[in-house]
């Protein structure tokens, strides 16, 4: 099975329509989702998917345990060189570990995120044409993305 990072926002207060229908596809297909521990869409697309029931789901942390595991899914820890780091460089550390474990990604962006926008590039360069973008408001400039390939 496909395994799909799923990422965005932690500014977002609402997963829009084309992400839920994403989310959807994916989960009927029995794809595997990576997500972040993050407050915003990590724990937005946390809860879609503890109410769908989803079952194949990987929380990812660069904490010492999970700042958000909504369905008590298994937790994948990435471990840290440094003892002292960057929170920022701690977090990408485990978008990039997402990145590279996932066959395929799509992010709900809201147009500002450095920190989504850095995922964006990150999948792009690793697959371009497995990675979709979702805009998160209709008044945003960027075109919803169609389903990433399989």
């Amino acid at each position: 099975m496909k395994k799909v990072f799923v990422g965005g926002s932690k500014y977002l207060k609402a997963l829009p329509p084309k992400a839920i229908s994403l989310l959807n596809e994916f989960a009927d297909e029995g794809a595997h989702f990576l997500v972040g521990d993050c407050a915003g869409t990590d724990t937005l697309v946390q809860t879609f998917l503890r109410e769908r029931g989803a079952k194949k789901v990987r929380i990812y942390t660069a904490e010492d345990s999970p700042r958000n595991n909504l369905g008590t899914w298994k937790v994948t820890r990435v471990q840290r060189r440094r003892a002292k780091i960057w929170p920022y460089l701690r977090q990408k550390s485990k978008d990039f570990a997402m990145a590279e474990d996932a066959d395929c990604a799509f992010m709900v962006w809201d147009g500002k995120s450095k920190g989504t926008f850095s995922d964006i590039l990150q999948m792009l360069y690793k697959s371009p044409i497995r990675s979709g973008i979702v805009g998160a408001s209709s008044r945003q400039r960027i075109s919803p993305a169609e389903r990433p390939e399989r």
